[in-house]
């Protein structure tokens, strides 16, 4: 636990009893202020499975619908898949079942969240969320390519392999198109908000999935330009670049004209996500601080201690002003304001009838 407790040098701590046995500290600052501090309220609060403890969660890949942020998916690295609602309790997390036993990266949802695709090396397994049934088991007809990442696009499921991008139906899981990428180092797919499109990111090109079509949005201009990941804002209309060189880049979408630069990163980023209605921007990676940009005036407006990882991952509940941290080097942490525990309250109430079993 880490808070400023005054503006100067602390001089004086002292315990406090409380009849309620709750923890509590008086401080004593240069300034000449004196605080009581209730610990309760500034615990770490990391969700955790039942039965785990907080050095064996190793996140490894995370998915969220923008539709519905409270709803988190976290796939830890020994394969099994979790999800997590706030509005269920922000200390828990439950299973989602899964046959894969093969490693693997890559999390999706259709658009009511009545679905999870989980992706391994070699197949994708489709899951009701509400039952547990398996719904389908998806074996790529190109047994040399693995499978990078799986996403649903409208009533298709897209699934990515290093050279090809396959879609199928997701009425009864056909094949429908197979499209073989301009790129042949294809890593991620990145749903884009209030569109059917996809963004697909490989180091040295972005392309776009749209009605059927794989186009090109932007191809790097030399080798030393390389592409990490990139994130949207929830209404689509911003996009983070994030660069092997430490570089982000905002740009507006689609007509990707870059509007702000952040420079300052002394390690590679990977990981960023859009606050306060897009204005704001957190960034983390392997140097260990979340750092916040304002992009408006593009300056580094503060930054946060968290674990260092070169496999970062932040989400971003608005409704609730909780902001996710996690990655495969240390517990999932939620970091919230004084305000994120009333709002939480006053958020849509959660039916466990919709939850996942």
């Amino acid at each position: 636990m880490l808070f400023q407790a005054t503006n100067g040098r602390v001089s004086s701590l002292q315990c406090f009893p409380d009849p309620d046995d709750s923890s509590r500290i008086v401080t004593a600052g240069e300034d000449g202020s004196v605080r009581l501090w209730d610990l309760e309220e500034k615990r770490p609060v990391r969700p955790c499975p039942p039965g785990r403890t907080f050095p064996t969660v190793h996140v490894i890949d995370i998915h969220s619908p923008h539709d519905n942020p409270f709803d988190v998916f976290l796939r830890f690295d020994d394969n099994s898949v979790w999800h997590f609602d706030p509005r269920r309790g922000l200390d828990q997390m439950h299973p989602v079942e899964s046959e894969l036993r093969e490693w693997g990266k890559g999390l999706g949802t259709n658009d009511d969240v009545s679905m999870l695709a989980i992706a391994s090396l070699a197949e994708v397994e489709v899951r009701d969320l509400k039952t547990s049934k398996l719904l389908a088991k998806l074996v790529p007809p190109n047994d040399t390519e693995s499978v990078v990442d799986v996403k649903f696009s409208d009533r298709k499921l897209c699934v990515l392999l290093n050279k090809q991008l396959l879609v199928y139906d997701v009425e009864d899981f056909s094949l429908v198109e197979v499209h073989n990428l301009p790129s042949d180092n294809n890593q991620r797919l990145f749903n884009v908000p209030n569109s059917d499109s996809l963004m697909l990111v490989a180091p040295n090109m972005l392309s776009v999935y749209s009605d059927a079509e794989v186009s090109v949005f932007e191809s790097s201009p030399s080798a030393a330009v390389r592409f990490s990941r990139v994130r949207f804002d929830t209404n689509g209309s911003q996009l983070a670049v994030i660069h092997d060189e430490r570089l982000v880049e905002i740009r507006s979408y689609p007509e990707n004209e870059i509007t702000a630069v952040l420079h300052g990163h002394v390690k590679p980023v990977y990981a960023c996500v859009f606050l306060d209605h897009g204005r704001t921007l957190a960034t983390c990676g392997e140097e260990g601080l979340i750092r916040f940009w304002d992009l408006a005036s593009q300056p580094e407006m503060g930054a946060l201690p968290t674990r260092g990882h070169f496999d970062s991952h932040l989400h971003y509940i608005e409704e609730a002003d909780i902001l996710l941290v996690a990655s495969a080097s240390g517990p999932t942490e939620l970091l919230m304001t004084k305000h994120s525990r009333e709002k939480l309250a006053r958020a849509i109430p959660f039916d466990e009838s919709d939850s996942p079993k």
